[in-house]
């Protein structure tokens, strides 16, 4: 009882000293949003609903004269809302942040992978959808895959569907067939030593009250996971991977947004636009996919939004005098001022030179340009 008293004392020393001004708006209105939370996750809870089939315990105490424990539970509620106005923390839970990136209808990820700390990294990126919908862009493939299969790859330069790389694929596969999104699914695919293993919070390791950290370790072997997660939506912003004995190291940055066009998803409408396209290898790396803020993401875009289209490159050759010439159809641009213009400007090779244009001429009726160009340091 006496130790019960001093508790009791300390709690109310404790609210008194904080509690001497009116709560802050933004308090009350977090603690109204827990309670609602809180209320509406309790029915469904296993132990309330083991209640429902005649266990004793929680609601006869609820229905006992005896309400002394009530003061405890109405104390702990109150430190909670203390740590709330302190600015202490509100850790999201693994659980919390597994179910919530499970709910998500769409997501994407730039990954980058290093084999040890002077190796070059590896850069590739990934789209998913619902259905176990999958689209990566390894390296000059884009590859497209359904519940864990890879269905086609294409290479953008060759132009033409082509064996899958290894590497991508495995990863593909290691991302599930299931219909829903699973954080453990991903963490395999990048880091399988460490599957299986528990993340739990890493409180040294943050430095911001927006951010929920997890580290994954294991007995075994050195390597470690590190996840960095938002508190308020606890969705995943970043995974790390290290191995300290190589600097080994794969760091995964997610987005999220609204569910992508089905045809983004569709290796057929792909391959048909790939194919018919004129444009360079590099501009169709993000064909059919759309920005979630509505900003353009391809040349194609880029055109479209300002009003002018990008000309086809129907022939392209160069002299023994290094001088290059280009046979550009659909020429023909009018700018906003009315002007007109044809073809293209300046060129840039597959080395890095730069070349301006020195002379040109116009076919009308098939609106087609024929111009040369010379390098800028002729």
């Amino acid at each position: 009882m006496t130790n019960s008293h001093n508790d009791d004392e300390k709690i109310l020393d404790l609210l008194k000293d904080r509690m001497k001004d009116d709560p802050p708006a933004d308090l009350i209105s977090r603690m109204e949003d827990r309670l609602s939370d809180f209320r509406g996750k309790l029915p469904e809870h296993p132990y309330i609903r083991s209640l429902e089939h005649g266990d004793a315990g929680f609601l006869s105490f609820l229905r006992s004269p005896y309400r002394l424990r009530w003061a405890s539970a109405v104390g702990i509620v109150l430190l909670a809302a203390i740590s709330l106005w302190m600015g202490g923390p509100n850790q999201a839970t693994w659980a919390e942040v597994a179910e919530r990136f499970r709910s998500i209808p769409f997501f994407s990820a730039t990954v980058y992978f290093k084999e040890d700390a002077l190796s070059e990294p590896i850069q590739f990126e990934l789209w998913m959808g619902r259905g176990g919908k999958a689209r990566m862009r390894y390296g000059k493939q884009v590859l497209f895959a359904e519940k864990g299969k890879v269905l086609k790859a294409f290479h953008l330069e060759a132009r033409t569907e082509v064996p899958p790389n290894p590497m991508a694929e495995q990863i593909l596969s290691k991302l599930g067939s299931g219909e829903s999104f699973s954080l453990e699914t991903v963490l395999q695919s990048c880091a399988g030593k460490l599957s299986g293993f528990l993340p739990v919070p890493n409180a040294e390791a943050l430095i911001a009250e927006d951010l929920t950290i997890f580290d994954v370790t294991n007995d075994r072997t050195p390597e470690w996971l590190r996840i960095w997660a938002l508190r308020e939506s606890k969705l995943p912003l970043r995974v790390r991977f290290w191995d300290p004995r190589d600097a080994e190291c794969m760091d995964m940055l997610f987005s999220y947004s609204r569910q992508q066009p089905d045809e983004c998803f569709d290796a057929d409408v792909f391959e048909k636009k790939m194919k018919g396209s004129k444009d360079v290898a590099r501009n169709l790396a993000y064909a059919l996919l759309q920005d979630p803020g509505r900003r353009p993401l391809t040349p194609e875009d880029l055109f479209e939004e300002s009003g002018y289209h990008l000309p086809t490159v129907d022939d392209v050759g160069i002299t023994s005098d290094g001088i290059v010439w280009v046979v550009a159809g659909h020429s023909m641009n009018r700018g906003k001022d009315g002007n007109v213009f044809y073809g293209f400007e300046e060129l840039k090779d597959d080395l890095g030179r730069d070349y301006i244009r020195r002379q040109g001429t116009h076919r009308t009726l098939e609106d087609q340009s024929i111009d040369l160009f010379i390098p800028v340091d002729y």
